[in-house]
Formats: structure tokens, sequence, C-alpha cells
């Protein structure tokens, strides 16, 4: 009996551990994506505020861009922005500037349970 409970508690184990690093290794969740087309921001997946859109059509028509990407991934928390390579790299840093003062959190997910 004590080893058919140890070999449950094992197989359990084993599987928790399988299903964190299956998780790990699929990388941060994606909260959001605004794709630029013809210098124009528009949500193509997840939800952003207005006022997040509005500062991306700033710095997009006061640097000139016209296409790319921008990406909101969970980190923790927090929400950090990735950017295509379309975006300079000064743009970037001015959405960065203005996510650190009013970007949003990321929503909490829960962990993972285990349960024979």
């Amino acid at each position: 009996m004590a080893d058919d409970i140890f070999a449950k508690v094992l197989v359990v184990l084993v599987l928790c551990s399988l299903v964190f690093a299956l998780r790990k290794s699929l990388g941060p969740r994606t909260m959001f994506k605004v794709r630029i087309v013809d210098g124009r921001p528009e949500t193509v997946s997840g939800k952003v505020s207005s006022s997040f859109l509005v500062r991306i059509q700033e710095v997009v028509a006061a640097n000139a861009i016209t296409g790319g990407t921008i990406t909101g991934y969970a980190q923790g928390r927090f929400i950090r922005l990735g950017f295509s390579r379309e975006i300079p790299e000064s743009a970037q840093q001015q959405l960065r500037n203005w996510w650190a003062s009013f970007g949003w959190s990321a929503p909490a997910v829960g962990r993972p349970t285990c349960s024979s």
C-alpha cells in the first residue's frame, strides 16, 4: 500500500514538473499587439487604452514610421513592450517612457495546481 501511494505521488510530481517546464518553454504571454499600417496604429489582439493608441500615433507621426508592430508581453506582474525592427530605438524609448508612467499591469494568472 505504501508503494502504491509513493508511485501515485511520484507520477503527480513528474506531471507537475512537465506542466511547469512546458509553460516556461512557451515564453511570456502576449497581452496585446498593435500593428502600424500606413502610419496608423490599430489593435490586432488584446485590449489597449485609447490614450496608448493616441501616444503611439504621436510617436509614429513624429518619427515618420509607416509600419511595424508593438507587442505587450506579460512578465510577472508587469507588461514589457516589444517592438519590430521597423520602429527606431528613439521611438521605442519614447513609448517605454510613456508606458512607465501610464501603462497597466498584467492580470494575475493562477499557478498550475497539481492534485491527485
